[in-house]
């Protein structure tokens, strides 16, 4: 296992936008600005000139004037909120007098409630290594300031997940219920305010009825319901029915001879599967290399989850992670993932003799199948309609949406 070092505190990695946001907040530029907007407006020496007009001229260079800081600090911290973390760090870095400013307008409070709603959202639809864990302490540290909780569990916004889909308007939680990460689901629950449920119940029931839009490499989607299941189900059916055919005419002739024949069908179909698994969330990656395996077969009610997307590279004999750049280019390509009887799911390469182990990959993957399939039942038929009975049970007889 490779050893950690403690590696001495770096300075903000200084960026072309950094640069950007301290040019603007200086005094000359801002003075500079000024002078510009006021030569525009005023008037030229053809144009008569008057006390009139030099009132007029005044108060639209007074209009024009430029000054960062004048902006509300709620829209000075929304405009910062669309920078990435490291340029707005190393801008703050650059220029401490307009770190000042900004903080003395309210910017910065606006700003890190912004950041924290969408570093929750992230935990939620994104980051694989223990997010469940981090998005709760998420919720603990915010428990004194209700409307923040209230934000991340319920606002809406655009959210986009680790597979690459992007939902304009969904709630974090929203997407826990789309996504059916159940366990998830029902912790944040646990921090939901009467008014959060009431939110959460008007937008899982609109989600259950009428689905929601969103884009997936370049294609937009309408009216989905949950993620589905069916096309990495469809995959793992295709490969299996084909591969027991394989077999019984490598029963009657030469076995390597038949697998020449079906090597680019039956490698199409495996190839397939990996092609679904890279599209899942990231909850059902997890379920695959969490270290409980799929034989005997889970209930997926069990209150913990280990929370991680690494896996077993058997090729190399080293860990990957699951939404790696490496192996997320990889799925469907040349690799797909089997869990079966091992507590980690491990990466099946095509390898020039993989044939020679078809046999035991199609029973692992078999495993899988059964498994996957149990998860969607219990994730997509079973969960949805517990949880509206459940958020309409704290709604204390509201109406229902249509």
């Amino acid at each position: 296992m490779a050893k950690r070092t403690q590696q001495p505190p770096e300075q903000p990695n200084i960026t072309i936008w950094s640069w950007l946001l301290r040019l603007l907040s200086t005094n000359f530029l801002v003075t500079w600005l000024s002078a510009l907007f006021s030569s525009w407006f005023a008037p030229t020496p053809s144009q008569p000139s008057s006390d009139s007009t030099d009132e007029h001229s005044k108060a639209i260079a007074l209009h024009h004037r430029i000054s960062p800081v004048q902006l509300p600090g709620n829209l000075m911290g929304e405009i910062l909120s669309y920078l990435i973390p490291r340029d707005i760090k190393s801008a703050l870095f650059l220029n401490r007098s307009f770190y000042k400013e900004l903080n003395a307008s309210g910017a910065l409070t606006f700003l890190k409630a912004k950041m924290q709603f969408k570093r929750f959202c992230a935990l939620i639809a994104i980051e694989g290594e223990g997010n469940q864990n981090k998005a709760e302490a998420m919720l603990k540290a915010s428990i004194k300031e209700p409307e923040l909780v209230l934000a991340m569990l319920t606002e809406r916004t655009t959210i986009q997940d680790a597979a690459g889909r992007t939902f304009q308007d969904m709630s974090a939680y929203g997407y826990a219920f789309w996504s059916g990460d159940t366990r998830m689901r029902r912790m944040m629950e646990q921090y939901m305010s009467e008014e959060a449920k009431n939110q959460a119940y008007e937008e899982c029931y609109q989600i259950e009825n009428k689905g929601v839009d969103f884009t997936f490499r370049g294609e937009k989607n309408t009216g989905s319901t949950h993620f589905d299941f069916q096309p990495l189900l469809n995959a793992y059916i295709d490969y299996l029915t084909a591969e027991a055919q394989v077999n019984e005419a490598a029963a009657q002739v030469n076995e390597a001879a038949i697998y020449t024949e079906f090597n680019r069908a039956i490698i199409e179909l495996w190839l397939n599967i990996g092609k679904e698994q890279a599209k899942v969330p990231t909850h059902v990656a997890q379920e695959y290399c969490s270290n409980q395996p799929f034989e005997p077969q889970p209930t997926f009610e069990e209150p913990d989850l280990k929370r991680t997307v690494i896996f077993y590279d058997r090729l190399i004999h080293d860990e990957k992670s699951w939404w790696g750049a490496d192996l997320h280019s990889e799925l469907g390509s040349s690799v797909a993932i089997s869990k079966g009887e091992n507590k980690k799911g491990q990466a099946i390469k095509m390898h020039q003799n993989w044939y020679q182990h078809r046999t035991e990959i199609a029973r692992q993957f078999a495993i899988d199948a059964r498994a996957i399939e149990a998860l969607y039942q219990a994730r997509i038929v079973n969960d949805p309609k517990k949880t509206l009975t459940d958020l309409r049970q704290e709604e204390h007889g509201a109406r229902l949406i249509c």
